[in-house]
C-alpha cells in the first residue's frame, strides 16, 4: 500500500466511521437487531468475551442463530476492532482447515475482501482459523483453532 492509498484509506473509513457513530461516539445500535447486537446494514453482530476454541465459539454464535463474523469490508473490520477493544485479538469465521490454503466463511458467504497481515496467510496446517489481530492495523492472521480467544458472531437481518 502506497502512502496517498494509505491516506485515502483512513480517510475513507474516518468518513464511514462517522456515519456509523452518534455524536457521542458511540456504535449507533438499530432497533431491527436483538439486544446486546449491533446494526450494520442488514447484518447484526455482536462481541461475545468468554474465550472459546474456535469450534466452540462457533458452535455458541450457532446456538443464537449466527455464525462467526464473515467479513466483507474495512467498516466490518473497524466495527469489530471498536466492539471488541484495542487489545483484543478475536475469532472470526474463516478458516482453511477443510483444504490447505483456501479461506472459507462458516456461514457460507464469499470470501470478497481480505484484509491480511504482511506476511499472512502463512502455509502452516496447524494454523488454520482466521482470527483479528490487535496489532498491524487490526488485521487478519491465522491462528491454531484450538487456542482461546474471544469472537464475534454475525447474524443477517434477511
Amino acid at each position: 500500500m502506497t502512502a496517498t492509498t494509505g491516506k485515502l484509506a483512513a480517510a475513507l473509513l474516518a468518513c464511514a466511521m462517522v456515519a456509523l457513530t452518534g455524536a457521542d461516539g458511540h456504535i449507533q445500535s438499530n432497533s431491527t437487531c436483538p439486544g446486546n447486537w449491533t446494526d450494520l446494514g442488514e447484518r447484526c453482530f455482536r462481541f461475545v468475551p468468554k474465550h472459546m476454541i474456535w469450534t466452540t465459539a462457533q458452535a455458541h454464535c450457532q446456538s443464537m442463530g449466527a455464525n462467526l463474523a464473515s467479513i466483507h469490508n474495512v467498516i466490518e473490520v473497524e466495527l469489530i476492532h471498536r466492539m471488541a477493544g484495542n487489545d483484543t485479538a478475536v475469532w472470526t469465521g474463516g478458516s482453511s482447515c477443510q483444504q490447505k490454503n483456501v479461506w472459507l466463511w462458516c456461514d457460507g458467504t464469499t470470501l470478497d475482501f481480505t484484509y491480511w497481515c504482511p506476511g499472512h496467510p502463512k502455509e502452516d496446517p496447524e494454523s488454520c482459523c482466521l482470527y483479528i489481530s490487535p496489532k498491524d492495523g487490526k488485521c487478519w492472521e491465522e491462528f491454531a483453532c484450538n487456542n482461546l480467544l474471544p469472537s464475534v458472531c454475525v447474524m443477517n437481518l434477511h
